[in-house]
């Protein structure tokens, strides 16, 4: 099996933790199916320096000119292979955010891969914008089928909602066209089909249960441990009412990590 995978989101130097989550399923994939193949398609995602503000020329014009010393490569561990083609991008709302480049990007990386492995067997979008789309236009062109993992919460973003309450045709479009689409919970699923998706199948995200394990022994005291955007689809408020439920019953400490708009509200 060779799985091409376009991540709208994945970590880099630049920003280590930016869809962290993306990779490590890649990774574990690849450790339970040694005998399987997996493309990983980079274009500068998340990277700072490749992203231009629109507010501010003087630092633009300066990554542009640096941009032009960007070489693209790949790198090859075990089963999995990276190709990186760098994009400047910037906001969508202007070009989709240099989409057109992007989609010629992730071309040149599906082409490499596919020299290196001679068939292709499915492509993987993980996330919804602006991976699915770009799945959909190689898989049209090239005849691969393709599934989307959908990573969107809450789903769908305002921005991609018309004025009527329904998905614009940007997302749309491809996830209708997608051979399948996987949901990371339960919920997710109900809220996708509500939008008129179907063929949904649900994967929870992977725990690395060699790290997060029962511990040996009861300790006096527990320490709890949340780290999340701060926002109300993550449940924060739910672990503070539960805490205080609890009263006495619980010894020990809760830390939460974090910061969004519902920051203040929760201190």
């Amino acid at each position: 099996m060779n799985i091409f995978n376009i991540p709208s989101w994945y970590p880099s130097n630049e920003n280590p933790i930016y869809g962290t989550f993306v990779k490590e399923q890649i990774e574990m994939l690849a450790r339970e199916n040694p005998d399987w193949n997996f493309g990983v398609s980079t274009w500068g995602q998340g990277r700072p320096s490749h992203m231009l503000p629109m507010k501010d020329h003087i630092i633009n014009l300066r990554k542009f000119v640096r941009s032009r010393k960007f070489q693209a490569f790949s790198d090859h561990q075990n089963n999995i292979s990276h190709f990186y083609s760098p994009v400047l991008t910037w906001t969508r709302k202007v070009h989709h955010g240099n989409l057109s480049s992007i989609n010629k990007a992730n071309d040149k990386n599906l082409l490499s891969f596919k020299r290196q492995v001679k068939n292709i067997d499915v492509i993987h979008a993980q996330a919804t914008y602006p991976g699915a789309l770009i799945a959909q236009v190689l898989s049209e062109k090239y005849g691969i089928p393709y599934v989307v993992s959908i990573r969107m919460s809450p789903f769908p973003f305002d921005e991609f909602l018309t004025k009527q309450g329904k998905l614009k045709s940007l997302i749309n479009q491809p996830l209708q066209k997608a051979n399948a689409l996987i949901a990371t919970s339960n919920s997710l699923k109900k809220r996708m089909e509500t939008f008129g998706l179907s063929n949904i199948q649900v994967i929870h995200n992977p725990v690395d249960t060699e790290f997060f394990k029962p511990l040996d022994y009861k300790p006096k005291e527990l320490t709890l441990l949340t780290v999340g955007r701060l926002e109300h689809q993550k449940g924060i408020d739910i672990l503070i009412e539960s805490i205080a439920l609890l009263g006495d019953e619980f010894i020990g400490k809760v830390r939460i990590a974090g910061d969004g708009s519902m920051r203040r509200q929760y201190e």
